[in-house]
């Protein structure tokens, strides 16, 4: 059990030790939800936040959602990515566990 605390505890030092760094925009066209987020959502994110579980009173499955956010405010801040509570969470790690993990 200390093992895996431990591990744990590692991966998310990891990960706020290495931010995710964000990538210039270069694109003229507006992002596709469907094609292009959704994938990434489904794999990551929509187990614990869809309508059918909402953790932290959060839904993923619509940039309407996301705009409208959870317990803890808005998940996306349009024009904004770096400030979005959905990139800090991806960025230390919220892969790992809930929100009382890295402390929200």
């Amino acid at each position: 059990m200390k093992r895996v605390a431990f591990a744990l505890i590692a991966s998310i030092a990891a990960a706020s030790a290495a931010p995710i760094s964000i990538a210039p925009l270069e694109r003229t066209t507006p992002v596709d939800f469907e094609r292009e987020l959704m994938p990434f959502m489904r794999d990551n994110c929509l187990a614990c936040h869809s309508q059918t579980t909402t953790k932290g009173g959060l839904n993923l499955e619509s940039p309407e959602l996301m705009l409208k956010g959870g317990d803890t405010g808005p998940a996306i801040v349009v024009g904004k990515g770096a400030d979005s509570l959905a990139h800090l969470l991806a960025d230390v790690g919220m892969w790992f566990g809930n929100a009382e993990t890295v402390g929200f």
